[in-house]
């Protein structure tokens, strides 16, 4: 009609408070109808009253209105019951209220709306908008006091009880919700936040329970394990201790290459000895470097460190990082950027009766020729030593 909607009929099946609920709201939701049509002369507000609502309360009405209009005749001698009176609008109103909302206690309605608390997952305006419904049949002098003291005492956040207390007796209703909104907005914010770094979590652990050991290519430990299954292996390809051939990392080498790497196992300068057979808590072990000649730098690649060009060679083996006295010299002359240090740390390489002399630690950025950076990376600089080593676990970091 008019392109505005249809008004529902009353439903007026149910409980009495139930059906006095619907009444109430149906009621309102009519009032905005027919002022959004326009419509305001009294019997046509009625007639649409009566004919929306529908034919059940029709019914009622009509004995209603029977029942008061014979209780109050016009003057006038002769006048029949349909002239003596004409219900107005408002009067019929009145007559279905009275109906459709009797007399309540508000004693027990007050203890229902003591007894309303906020459910998981409904906000502070849901649940405002519960007491308020409630509050209606509580006759209360001031209901949004009501009302927001029981949402101080039955909210479930304390966070947010806290901030509502906080305001003091200058907390209105309006303000209530001004702060729960955005408090819940930013914990669903939170929630989401934390959610994807949950999932980042999960896959970062999935990943680490599928890395392989690069000593033996195993699953379920590490080549920092004692008991890890390559321990006591020698390789068929470099002919070195502690990794299987599968996971040998040397280059494809021809037969020369490979005489050369027996008289370096035979030189001992890939063997590491530890002292009395027992590891020290503290100490590092690394390879002893005084006994490879100039000439053999095959092994050797070009990483920056501090931003500055360097040779390393790389060693699976080593547990740390070394530079030597000439090399840490020459970094100094072409300005490394890092941070320098002493450091009590012990370094012993074969056949050294006592530790490596160790001038100080070296923190700096690597990076190698691929582009992969890799922060904070420690180096130890030894006295009188002619090769720079790149141990194992930096080696693996830059990939």
């Amino acid at each position: 009609m008019e392109g505005h909607r249809e008004m529902e009929r009353l439903n007026i099946k149910g409980p009495g408070a139930e059906i006095s609920t619907r009444w109430r709201k149906w009621l309102r939701a009519f009032n905005l109808y027919i002022s959004a049509k326009g419509i305001t002369d009294n019997a046509r507000k009625k007639s649409y009253l009566l004919h929306y609502a529908g034919m059940e309360v029709q019914e009622i009405y009509f004995t209603l209105e029977n029942t008061f209009v014979a209780e109050q005749p016009a003057a006038g001698a002769g006048a029949t019951v349909s002239e003596a009176r004409v219900v107005t609008y408002e009067e019929a109103v009145t007559l279905l209220n009275a109906h459709f909302s009797p007399k309540v206690n508000t004693t027990y309605e007050r203890y229902i709306f003591r007894q309303i608390a906020q459910v998981p997952g409904e906000t502070i305006y849901q649940f405002i908008s519960k007491l308020r419904q409630q509050a209606e049949l509580c006759n209360f002098d001031t209901t949004d006091e009501h009302i927001r003291d029981q949402v101080i005492e039955k909210c479930i956040s304390s966070e947010l009880r806290k901030k509502f207390l906080q305001e003091g007796t200058t907390l209105t209703l309006t303000k209530m919700m001004e702060i729960s909104r955005l408090f819940e907005s930013v914990e669903q914010q939170a929630k989401h936040m934390e959610g994807a770094v949950g999932e980042v979590n999960r896959m970062t652990s999935k990943m680490h329970q599928q890395r392989r050991c690069y000593r033996c290519n195993k699953v379920g430990h590490y080549a920092k394990d004692k008991n890890y299954l390559a321990k006591n292996a020698t390789c068929r390809k470099c002919k070195l201790k502690s990794h299987f051939e599968q996971c040998c990392r040397t280059k494809n080498v021809d037969n020369n290459h490979k005489e050369n790497v027996k008289q370096k196992e035979k030189e001992k300068v890939r063997n590491v000895e530890e002292e009395g057979g027992e590891e020290r808590l503290g100490d590092e072990y690394t390879f002893i470097i005084s006994n490879l000649n100039h000439n053999k730098m095959s092994d050797d690649i070009k990483i920056y460190i501090g931003g500055v060009e360097t040779s390393v060679l790389i060693d699976s083996g080593a547990t740390c990082n070394i530079l030597d006295g000439n090399t840490w010299n020459s970094l100094k002359q072409n300005k490394i950027k890092c941070k320098t240090e002493l450091t009590d740390v012990k370094i012993q390489g074969y056949s050294q009766n006592g530790n490596l002399k160790v001038l100080g630690k070296v923190t700096a950025e690597v990076q190698i020729k691929s582009g992969r950076i890799e922060n904070n990376v420690v180096f130890y600089v030894i006295k009188d030593r002619e090769r720079c080593l790149l141990g194992r676990t930096t080696a693996i970091k830059l990939g």
